[in-house]
This record gives C-alpha cells, structure tokens and sequence, in this order.
C-alpha cells in the first residue's frame, strides 16, 4: 500500500504565505497588469488569516463570536465528562467584524489592539470591496487605474505587522524572516503603480 501524503496549513502559516506569494508578485505585476489581481487576493487573505490567527490566543478560540467562545469555555471545564459535547460550529464573523474586534482589543490576543488612522481603515476597506469584486466575479470587466495602491500595500505591511506580534511565535525562524523581508518591501517600494476597479 502507498504511503498517504497530507498537506496540512494553519491560519498563521497561511498568512504568512500569502503575505510573501503577493508581495513576491510585485515584480511580475510591473510588465504584466493582469497579475495586481492576485497581489490584491494574496493580501487581503494575508490580513484575513492574520487576524484570525491573532485573535485565535492560545486557546484557540478567540476568534469565533461571543455565544460561541461561551460553549468553548463549557466544554473545556467539563470535557472529561461523559457527556461533554465539542461545539460543532465553526462560524467566524466577516472580515470587517474580525478587523473591528482586533481594534476592540481582545482578551486571547497577546499583543495590543489594533490601532488604524483613518486613511488606514480607508485602505483595508478598499482592499476589501476589490477581494469582493474578485472573489465574486460578476458579467463585465474591470478596467486598472492608477490610484493608491502603493499606500494601500503599505497600510497591509504595516496592519500585518502589528497583528504579527499576537502570533509570530508561531511561526519557524525561517518563515518569520521571509514575512519580515515582505513586510519591509511593502513598506518602502510598495507597488510601482496603483489601480482602483471599475465595472463595465
């Protein structure tokens, strides 16, 4: 019998990865357009599964909404019961709720809350509407625009940076390197040009 292979990832290392894959793509970005597509799918994933993994803390569960962190915490004070039942929800709130409860501050998450100036929160939604309009592809097309993208990837570095503090001791010394080497290269090149999307 072959032996059977797995692939396994966690939020923290998938965050980590999309960072590095999107910002590794600026380079291709600058001779060929259609690639800001991905960059921009790669970072919003990356501040996605970053503030799930920041919010997560070591018990991980600091991510899921109030009720459902409540049946957590009474199945872990009594899962050596006979009749102590694992919650079988796996609901998380939306990106947006996920970024308001890191600014919140959370109890499981090990660094600060997140703190964001307004053009900042301008930026991550606007990254968010444009994973929207790519995730869910609608008849048209888009047309490219120069516009803020180049502060846009910066404001990325910057939030994933601080939400990294929560959970970085996750990570292999080697993965740590390559997201603090993509963190320092979306902050000071960011992209070389910018585009907004337009529907047709």
């Amino acid at each position: 019998m072959a032996e059977e292979k797995l692939a396994h990832i966690t939020p923290h290392h998938l965050a980590a990865l999309s960072l590095c894959r999107g910002t590794e793509a600026l380079e291709r970005a600058a001779s060929d357009h259609t690639t800001w597509f991905f960059v921009i799918l790669d970072l919003h994933r990356a501040l996605h599964c970053a503030l799930i993994a920041a919010l997560s803390g070591t018990a991980g569960i600091g991510a899921y909404p109030e009720k459902e962190q409540a049946r957590w915490y009474e199945y872990f004070n009594k899962f050596d019961e006979p009749d102590a039942e694992e919650p079988k929800s796996d609901y998380l709130p939306y990106f947006p709720e996920l970024l308001s409860m890191a600014k919140n501050g959370s109890p499981h998450m090990l660094g600060p809350p997140l703190q964001l100036t307004p053009e900042q929160n301008a930026d991550i939604a606007m990254l968010n509407e444009f994973r929207g309009n790519l995730e869910h592809v609608k008849p048209g097309f888009w047309f490219l625009e120069v516009s803020g993208m180049p502060r846009i990837c910066s404001t990325v570095a910057g939030t994933f940076a601080a939400l990294l503090k929560s959970f970085g001791h996750r990570l292999d010394e080697g993965d740590l390197e390559q997201v603090q080497a993509a963190i320092s290269t979306l902050k000071q090149t960011g992209c070389s040009t910018s585009q907004q999307f337009r529907t047709q």
